[in-house]
């Protein structure tokens, strides 16, 4: 862009080579090659003859023959003419490799006696000159894109996403291609923004609507409850009106044994609820919510609802069985049932009692086994077993076993299919002279002793269903400190 207007060079010559060596521009004519294009008005150093300067062609030939004449001032004779010549690499930030040779004559440089002196002077600024005017180009061309950038670095932090203006107009194709990833990060960043601009908004919309479930289960949980209460409180009313009832405070103790375990584990899962929708709050409230954690939270809710709903439920049977019958009656109809799947239920209706601990459970059962019988006899056993081993057993105990094995035998003559049950657990076990007692009703060690207090009822009610509602048997082997094993055995019917 400078080189072709610099007509008052007289008949010297200057162009510009750049880093492959090629001629790109020179002062005798208006052609022009960019750095970085391959074109065919470039001319090779090493093939400098096909210029139409002669100048040219001598100092490009002197040059490549001679290497100590670049970033140097070198002479050359050429027909009796002596020429002067500068070889300069410019230094600039992008590592183009341009260079710029400048050549003169001497004539041109001497001139006359009398204008030597000042020809030499003014030859010496007008090469200076444009040496400045071509470093000042390529920096401005340089450093335009470098600026575009900055400037536009500083407008992201305003949440300005626009792009870069178009920077096919810069001689290094380096800068072009930062310009277009720049680009390219600055719609990446925008789509973000966007993205979590959106989510922020469907979070909101979510907590609105978790709150709103949340405000329904717990009315409907409320007014469960109630109910049930009121049911639990007539049934006790009725009680107390049979004559008959030769030990009326024994038998609201039993009650409340029953009653008491499906009640607290319902009243433990509402707290753990509670708990986990404040923490979810406060998550939502420092911004930390994230997909997984909301999926989690709404497995909490799912499974610490079907834990409440499950144990009311239960606590609604067991009132509704103590108005109907008696203590060798069955609380609920003969049906068709999964075994392995109502021992599942009693161990997720029981979870919050034994959730917090190290203790284990080791189930071995047929996961297709089908019963005809009373689902919520063995769902009362296994819950009172359970219970006594986490209260009694493990009471001493940081992390204790309950090993439950079903199987199906054959009894010998009858050919009669019969329900084999072992339980055990690897507690504190029961001393000897307490072994012939347990089943018994009321009988207790534990009386008066804080949360480990019992009423004796536990395993008398475990008696009671096995032997009366279920027509089975039921033994206990146990040594003190060697843990409890209970062998339970009911006809299939």
């Amino acid at each position: 862009n400078y080189l072709h207007s610099l007509d008052h060079v007289g008949s010297g010559v200057i162009y510009l080579v750049n880093k492959k060596n090629q001629i790109i521009a020179w002062s005798t004519t208006d052609q022009y090659t960019p750095p970085h294009q391959e074109a065919s008005t470039a001319i090779s150093l090493t093939k400098a003859a096909d210029a139409t300067d002669p100048l040219i062609h001598l100092s490009a030939s002197y040059i490549v023959s001679h290497s100590n004449a670049i970033d140097n001032v070198f002479t050359f004779t050429s027909q009796g003419n002596i020429y002067y010549g500068t070889c300069k690499t410019l230094e600039d930030p992008s590592s183009l490799g341009l260079r710029i040779i400048t050549v003169l004559p001497e004539k041109e440089i001497t001139g006359n006696l009398l204008k030597g002196e000042y020809t030499r002077i003014t030859l010496l600024i007008l090469l200076f000159i444009i040496s400045i005017l071509l470093i000042l180009g390529i920096i401005s061309r340089l450093l335009k894109p470098i600026r575009g950038i900055t400037i536009k670095s500083l407008q992201v932090m305003n949440h300005n996403f626009d792009p870069l203006l178009n920077m096919n107009h810069t001689i290094i194709s380096e800068l072009r291609e930062v310009t277009d990833a720049f680009n390219a990060m600055l719609a990446k960043i925008n789509a973000s923004f966007e993205e979590i601009t959106a989510n922020e908004r469907n979070l909101v919309l979510a907590k609105k609507e978790i709150e709103d479930l949340l405000m329904r289960e717990n009315e409907r949980l409320e007014a469960l409850v109630n109910e049930k209460t009121n049911e639990l409180n007539t049934t006790l009313k009725e009680l107390m009106a049979k004559e008959k009832m030769a030990s009326l405070g024994n038998l609201v103790a039993g009650i409340s044994h029953e009653i008491s375990t499906p009640l607290g584990v319902a009243v433990s899962a509402s707290s753990y609820l509670r708990d986990e929708n404040t923490k979810f709050i406060k998550t939502i409230n420092d911004g930390d919510l994230t997909k997984q954690k909301l999926s989690n939270y709404i497995d909490v809710i799912e499974e610490s609802t079907n834990i409440i709903t499950t144990n009311l439920e239960r606590a609604s049977n067991l009132v509704t069985s103590f108005k109907k019958i008696s203590v060798n009656q069955s609380a609920e109809a003969e049906m068709n049932f999964n075994f392995y799947e109502n021992l599942q239920s009693v161990l997720l209706m029981l979870k919050h009692e034994y959730k917090k601990t190290r203790h284990s459970f080791d189930i071995q059962c047929p996961e297709d086994l089908l019963l005809r019988s009373f689902p919520g006899a063995y769902s009362q056993i296994f819950t009172n077993l359970i219970m006594n081993s986490l209260i009694h057993g493990f009471r001493y105990m940081d992390e204790g076993k309950i090993s439950i094995h079903v199987t199906i035998s054959s009894q010998p003559l009858t050919e009669l299919q019969v329900l084999h049950i072992e339980y055990r657990d690897n507690g504190v076990g029961i001393p000897p002279e307490n072994l012939a007692h347990v089943f018994d009703p009321f009988f207790t060690t534990t009386r008066g002793s804080g949360r480990y207090s019992g009423s004796g009822l536990g395993l008398s009610i475990v008696y009671n269903l096995v032997t009366s509602t279920l027509n089975g048997s039921i033994t206990c082997e146990s040594e003190a400190l060697k843990g409890v094993l209970f062998i339970i055995e009911t006809p299939i019917l």
